[in-house]
């Protein structure tokens, strides 16, 4: 199961950085790449401060599985 997920925050990263699922460039995956870095470093210093529980591993994975379905629903007028 776990190669199943390795994909995850590779997609994630490249989709933040603006890649649509027809294109990618080298560009979308660097700035996608440092987005991603930084919501996996800071959502859990920022959850912990707001909720005072340990959610903060499942609160990021569900933002960045959110982005990706985000990402991949995302029409553009070139697709429609």
């Amino acid at each position: 199961m776990a190669p199943f997920f390795m994909a995850l925050p590779a997609v994630s990263a490249i989709l933040i950085g603006g890649a649509s699922v027809n294109k990618a460039s080298i560009t979308n995956v660097v700035i996608g790449t440092f987005l991603f870095q930084g919501i996996v470093t800071m959502t859990p210093t920022v959850m912990n401060s707001l909720i005072k529980m340990d959610m903060s591993e499942v609160i990021r994975i569900i933002v960045s599985n959110g982005m990706i379905l985000y990402a991949l629903t995302r029409k553009t007028e070139a697709t429609r």
